[in-house]
């Protein structure tokens, strides 16, 4: 058991998570953390002075001296005050330093998660993200302040109360000290027992949660009569599981929770009953005994508040495994922080020559391929599902890196990894148009240094024909993923935002999805007026762009044939 502990200590000193946030202890959380453990030490101090002096002043020569109790009791309660008022700074301090480790960690997730690499990001599921940020990271929230405020605190209190317990009788202590023991034990193996079955029940709730999501999306196919039945059918069986983990924890929790009671319960009776017959033998003094019994009440009241939080911790250490995978994922430079400067002022041609890609695991979907694009033409690319028509677009646009081949820019040398760099002066409006939770100003505008003047060049251009009706003000609300409008709205929307933007390299992936006649026609003629200072794909199976491509590009899955 030891060799393992050292095997997974090692390990999550090795891993990715672990380096991270070892850069977070800077001189400020260090401060913080000093001041921690002096409200902590403070604490302690004083949760020992106010039942010391009682137990100095009462309890002289074997009797109980009141003769100082009005005097006494004030000193007492001013104390005690004073005890919490260094418990109630302690939890503000941690409070405070949990805040600036959660959002130091929950930021760093997001600069992974937009910095991944294009194919590592889309190998996971939106569920996945959500999980991430905020099931396992409220776990680990959790477990911070459990270690914070609760294990260490309350541990060190017990600890320092044991001493004080010895102080006064180390009979009682040792006697007191068996049953610690044994109520450690037994609380150690109900917190192994239910992590098993915390896991389980969190397992359950992320397939219910996916449950769910795949009833809200058979919603329109049920109304329209098919395959009730079977959903109920898989709903029932799946909430059934997700009941039946949940009342398992339940009672698990309570079960544990009597068995710790029994045993703390039998403890307390048996320093009450051994305490008394010591007393009787001469073993113990009433003062001693009446105080002792007093003193073994305060370290289980702070021994009771440990389950839970070790049972938090536990979580969160089940959370770093996931965490560290994700940390784990390929991940690129992010383009702001490491950008050098670029030789030219416009992208006049690329070329990729002897170029070599494949999926991993999969037969080569590109060998030796060759690719030559010029400024002032469009290019269009057609052909069957599966050919590579999005790949070579993604690998165009640096989302993708080939196994191997060249690229030259403006007829010179270019480096794979530089042209991400690229990616800000490229336009990419993709078949899967999309939209996020915000205004109409702030979805065209997003990324625009001045949205104000971007949106004014709306208003005095034809792309104010393109807003959706009954939408031209800029404040009104979109839902997620453009809840709430239509196909064609989406794609115009999305359309308005990328035309915006001054780009060198247009790549359009089925750009007239969802629009009506009057739209296309707009389109056609803006990429007729674009193609001047810029290169335009389109990727289309639609008819209609032969009119206006320069270069027709007829793709199979055994070649492409060039025609123009």
């Amino acid at each position: 058991m030891i060799g393992k502990s050292r095997i997974k200590i090692k390990q999550l000193k090795g891993s990715a998570f672990y380096n991270t946030i070892k850069g977070y202890f800077n001189k400020n959380l260090k401060r913080k953390l000093f001041w921690s453990l002096f409200f902590a030490s403070a604490r302690i101090v004083f949760s020992l002075a106010w039942p010391y002096l009682l137990y100095k002043e009462l309890f002289k020569n074997e009797q109980i001296q009141t003769d100082n109790i009005v005097v006494l009791i004030p000193v007492v309660l001013v104390i005690f005050i004073f005890a919490q008022w260094f418990t109630f700074r302690q939890a503000v301090i941690n409070t405070r330093i949990n805040d600036y480790l959660s959002l130091r960690i929950t930021t760093n997730f997001w600069h992974k998660m937009v910095s991944l690499e294009w194919l590592s990001f889309k190998s996971k599921s939106r569920e996945y993200y959500f999980n991430i940020f905020l099931v396992d990271f409220w776990r680990i929230r959790q477990g911070i302040k459990a270690v914070l405020e609760n294990i260490l605190p309350y541990l060190f209190l017990s600890v320092a109360m044991l001493f004080f317990l010895f102080y006064i009788s180390p009979p009682i202590f040792l006697l007191y000290l068996g049953g610690f023991i044994v109520t450690a034990l037994f609380q150690l193996n109900s917190n192994v027992k239910m992590h098993s079955v915390i896991r389980a029940f969190h397992e359950a709730w992320r397939d219910q949660s996916t449950n769910v999501g795949i009833s809200v999306d058979k919603y329109d196919l049920i109304r329209m009569g098919r395959g009730y039945d079977k959903s109920y059918e898989k709903f029932s069986k799946s909430s059934e599981q997700f009941l039946n983990a949940n009342s398992t924890m339940i009672i698990t929790q309570a079960r544990w929770k009597i068995i710790i009671q029994i045993v703390i319960q039998v403890t307390r009776l048996a320093v009450l009953f051994v305490g008394i017959y010591w007393v009787k033998t001469g073993l113990l003094s009433w003062g001693e005994f009446f105080f002792t019994i007093f003193v073994i009440g305060i370290i289980q009241t702070n021994l009771t508040q440990l389950p839970n939080g070790i049972n938090q911790l536990l979580e969160a250490l089940e959370s770093f495994g996931r965490i560290n995978s994700y940390l784990k994922l390929d991940s690129e430079f992010h383009v702001e922080k490491k950008r050098d400067k670029i030789e030219f002022d416009s992208i006049d041609s690329i070329d990729i020559k002897s170029m070599d890609f494949s999926y991993r695991g999969k037969e080569k979907l590109f060998e030796n391929f060759d690719l030559k694009l010029e400024k002032g033409k469009v290019y269009l690319w057609v052909g069957p599902n599966g050919c590579g028509k999005s790949t070579l677009s993604h690998i165009l646009l640096g989302l993708i890196k080939p196994d191997s081949g060249s690229i030259e820019v403006n007829r010179s040398a270019f480096d794979w990894e530089k042209l991400k760099q690229l990616r800000n002066r490229f336009t990419f409006i993709h078949q899967d148009a999309l939209l996020f939770s915000g205004t109409v100003k702030e979805n065209i505008t997003f990324g625009h240094k001045f949205p104000d003047k971007a949106w004014q060049k709306i208003t005095g251009s034809w792309l104010s024909s393109m807003l959706p009706s009954g939408i031209p003000e800029p404040e009104r609300q979109i839902g997620e993923r453009g809840e709430g409008l239509s196909g064609g709205e989406v794609k115009r929307l999305v359309l308005i935002r990328e035309w915006l933007h001054s780009s060198g390299l247009i790549v359009l992936d089925e750009p007239l999805n969802h629009l009506d006649s009057t739209s296309v026609k707009h389109v056609m003629a803006e990429i007729e007026s674009l193609k001047k200072n810029a290169i335009i794909v389109i990727i289309s199976h639609q008819s209609g762009f032969e009119s206006i491509a320069d270069v027709i590009v007829e793709v199979n899955k055994e070649r492409w044939n060039r025609k123009v």
